[in-house]
C-alpha cells in the first residue's frame, strides 16, 4: 500500500520540481511536459526495470558458474563481459568445484597413458595390464588379496607396467585369473563406467545406437577367490542392471562391500562359498561362465579402438 501510494504521488512530485525551471518557458511546453509525466505507467515501468535488473544479474550469475565449472567447454567471457563482482563469485572454500559422475562428461582425451599399472581414486583401486594382442585388461576395485596373488607391494603398488612384453603378458595372465575384464580399448571401458553410474550422455549414446549395448561379459559382476591349498578355485558371478537384466532371477546383491573385509584369500573363498552363490572349479579348463578367466587361450588378438 505504501509502494503503490509513493509510486502514484510521482507524477505530482516530479511536476512540482519542473514547475520553477519551466516557468520562464512556453506555456506550450510545460503543458507538454506536465502532459507526458501524466502519461506514464510509473509503476508498470518500475515494474519492467526490476524485472529487467533480476533477470540480468541472475543471467550472468548462471553464466558465470558454467563458466567455472565447464571452463574448458563453456567459455563465457568470449562473448559477454562479466562485471568483477560477478566474475569473484562463488569463489569461496564453501563453494568447492564439483567434480566426478555428477559432472558433465568431458570428450575422452585422444591420447592415453598405456604404460600406467595402478590408478587409486577416492574409492577405487584399478590395475591395468597391456597384452602384445591389444586391448587393455582392468581390474576394478582391487583389493589388498588382490595385490598379494599378483605379487605387487600393497604400500607402494606399481605406477608403471613392466618394460618386457613377455613379462607383461604373464602379468596379464596372472590378472585375468582374478577376473578382470579384457576391454577393447580404454575409452570403452570408461564409457560403460559412465552408463553404469547413469551418467546422462552415456544413456542417451546407447539409446540412439551410438554406442554398442553392452555385451553380457561387459556388464557381468565377477568375484574369484584362490585358496591357500592351490587346489581349484571359487567364482561368484552375478549379473548388473548395466542398460538390461538378462538374469532376473541372479542380479547382483546389494552386501558385495563385505568381501572388502576378507584380509586373505581363505576368508575370500569363504565368502564367496557362504554368501555369494560361488562356484568352486578344479581348473580354469572347467570354468565355463562369462568372465575372461580362460580367454587367454581364445582370444588371438586385440583392437586399439580409441
Amino acid at each position: 500500500m505504501r509502494l503503490d501510494l509513493k509510486i502514484n504521488t510521482a507524477p505530482i512530485a516530479m511536476s512540482a520540481c519542473l514547475k520553477p525551471c519551466l516557468r520562464q518557458t512556453a506555456l506550450s511546453t510545460y503543458d507538454h511536459v506536465l502532459l507526458w509525466i501524466n502519461e506514464i505507467d510509473w509503476k508498470e515501468q518500475i515494474r519492467l526495470i526490476t524485472t529487467a535488473t533480476i533477470l540480468g544479474g541472475a543471467i550472468c550469475l548462471i553464466t558465470n558458474l558454467l563458466s567455472r565449472r565447464y571452463g574448458d567447454t563453456f567459455d563465457v567471457e568470449t562473448w559477454i563481459h562479466l562485471p568483477d563482482w560477478v566474475k569473484t563469485f562463488p569463489n569461496t572454500p564453501s563453494a568447492p568445484r564439483r567434480t566426478g559422475p555428477t559432472c558433465v562428461p568431458r570428450p575422452m582425451p585422444k591420447h592415453r597413458d598405456r604404460t600406467k599399472r595402478t590408478v587409486i581414486q577416492r574409492l577405487e583401486i584399478y590395475l591395468f595390464a597391456w597384452p602384445s594382442r591389444g586391448g587393455v585388461i582392468i581390474l576394478d576395485c582391487a583389493e589388498a588379496v588382490d595385490l598379494e596373488f599378483l605379487g605387487l607391494d600393497t604400500f607402494n603398488p606399481p605406477e608403471k607396467r613392466l618394460d618386457d612384453q613377455a613379462a607383461e603378458d604373464a602379468f596379464c595372465q596372472r590378472l585375468l585369473l582374478l577376473g578382470a575384464k579384457w576391454w577393447c580399448s580404454e575409452r570403452r571401458a570408461q564409457f560403460l563406467k559412465a552408463a553404469e553410474e547413469m551418467d546422462p550422455a552415456a544413456i542417451e549414446a546407447l539409446g540412439e545406437e551410438r554406442e554398442a549395448a553392452p555385451t553380457m561379459r561387459e556388464r557381468r559382476w565377477v568375484c574369484v577367490g584362490w585358496p591357500s591349498s592351490e587346489e581349484g578355485f571359487w567364482v561368484s558371478e552375478f549379473d548388473t542392471t548395466l542398460w538390461e537384466v538378462e538374469e532376473e532371477d541372479n542380479v547382483v546383491p546389494d552386501d558385495t562391500a563385505r568381501l572388502r573385509l576378507a584380509r586373505t584369500m581363505d576368508e575370500r573363498c569363504e565368502m564367496l562359498e557362504k554368501h555369494f552363490k560361488g562356484r568352486f572349479y578344479r581348473d580354469v579348463g572347467e570354468y565355463e561362465g562369462f568372465a575372461f578367466l580362460n580367454s587367454w587361450a581364445e582370444k588371438e588378438a586385440g583392437t586399439w579402438v580409441d
